[in-house]
């Protein structure tokens, strides 16, 4: 296991201003009263003011703790878990609501049943509130070609790097293949490097429980843009519509495996059910898993002893059929 800086000397996105300046970090410091709040808060398709709620969890779970700096000068990483002799790649995203990640059973636990299996994996470290949109899509995309342009260091082939995300790193997943791969967004300033000019073709992607569009959870905007901009009708309508992965469809020319637990009470699954229909009709490759008793977040145990880890092994079966093949 070796942790990797995916950036070069110079980071889109960051600055020495500190964090606090653009939050709202209320006076209750109980984590799990706060995190309780952040729940209810993203839960819905209402639109609800809620930046405190979001901001404090996220200082609380992040910053407070030290995982996260105080000013945005965040490095984001690629935890690497190699598997002796494997060609095969999964970059893995845990999830979080963008205000923490669920590191273990979305990252870790994961990362450690690809090796298993002989496939190497990478947990991506990304950026998360208060940066804005794109930034965190931008740690995406770079992990991507990070990995293409060290695959002969890796012992990898550069043709079978696929992406794996949960919950809001399933947005990370969707996000990047529909609305940004194949392009550069970086910010005014930022000077691109060998890295940035690699392909970002990624050969499947997977996407668990996966934040699609942001219509069923109105209040995730409070943490993926300015507030000010989220308060304007006009500019917050035009961000759903910029922002949505079923809108703007345009990763058909990626193999994708996307599931879901129909017990589901924090990301509306009618989501998914849209967007592989949608991917259908363009003649997208897409495999449907749903598990009937299965919550939010069930991600992977550590000793794939859970019902809900069944999932896992429809996923590897699936990854390890040819182009065409079907489980």
């Amino acid at each position: 296991m070796k942790r990797l800086e995916i950036w070069g000397a110079s980071i889109p996105g960051n600055s020495a201003r500190k964090k606090i300046m653009d939050m709202d970090i209320g006076k209750n410091p109980f984590y799990l009263i706060q995190m309780f709040r952040m729940l209810a808060a993203l839960n819905g398709s209402k639109y609800k003011k809620c930046k405190k709620e979001l901001d404090t969890f996220t200082y609380l779970a992040g910053i407070k703790k030290g995982i996260t700096k105080e000013t945005y000068e965040d490095v984001p990483t690629l935890t690497y878990y190699p598997a002796p002799g494997a060609e095969q790649a999964v970059i893995v995203v845990p999830g979080g609501a963008y205000a923490y990640q669920c590191v273990e059973m979305e990252g870790t636990n994961v990362a450690n049943a690809l090796n298993k299996q002989g496939i190497a994996a990478f947990v991506l470290d990304y950026r998360l509130n208060p940066y804005r949109m794109p930034i965190p899509l931008l740690d995406m995309q770079r992990a991507v070609r990070y990995v293409r342009a060290h695959s002969e260091e890796f012992g990898i082939d550069e043709n079978k790097i696929s992406l794996l995300g949960f919950s809001a790193g399933g947005y990370q997943v969707g996000g990047f293949l529909n609305l940004l791969q194949g392009k550069n967004r970086f910010p005014d300033g930022y000077e691109m490097d060998e890295i940035d000019k690699a392909d970002d073709s990624v050969d499947t992607a997977g996407l668990l429980y996966p934040c699609l569009t942001l219509k069923y959870n109105l209040p995730i905007l409070y943490i993926l843009f300015p507030e000010k901009a989220v308060q304007n009708e006009e500019t917050k309508n035009r961000l759903l519509k910029e922002y949505d992965c079923i809108e703007n469809m345009n990763s058909a020319g990626t193999r994708q495996f996307v599931c879901y637990g129909k017990k589901d009470h924090v990301v509306n699954y009618e989501q998914s059910r849209m967007y592989v229909e949608t991917l259908r009709k363009i003649h997208g490759d897409v495999t449907l898993v749903e598990l009937e008793d299965a919550d939010h977040g069930f991600g992977v145990s550590k000793d794939m002893n859970r019902k809900t880890d069944r999932w896992f092994q429809s996923y590897i079966k699936w990854l390890k059929t040819s182009d065409t093949g079907k489980i």
